[in-house]
């Protein structure tokens, strides 16, 4: 795990969220001089509770946070535009109602 890289994924998920580092820092319950060092790639550790919390702001995945590997959970948005399409909502609609029907089946 790199520190600089995961600076740089905080630094940009909290910009992309239209965050200050103190916006960051009050949401974590940690000092905006943290903040600052994770995304400098200076500090050495994140706790799991404060990884857990960036990952709940976030809306991300610690894999994302740590390493990259996966992309940064924009499905709010996806979904949203997936679901203006009436086919797409009949397909959703059909595909939930199949679950239900097993998992009632099984319980």
């Amino acid at each position: 795990m790199n520190m600089k890289e995961v600076g740089e994924r905080i630094k940009y998920l909290r910009q992309k969220h239209q965050m200050s580092q103190t916006d960051l820092a009050k949401r974590i319950g940690t000092s905006q001089a943290v903040i600052w060092r994770w995304e400098s790639g200076i500090g050495k550790y994140i706790s799991d509770k404060n990884l857990d919390r960036l990952c709940s702001i976030f809306e991300c995945s610690r894999e994302y946070l740590l390493i990259g590997k996966d992309t940064p959970f924009d499905y709010p948005d996806r979904i949203r535009e997936f679901l203006q399409n009436p086919d797409n909502r009949n397909d959703v609609i059909d595909a939930v109602m199949g679950i239900m029907e097993k998992r009632t089946r099984h319980d």
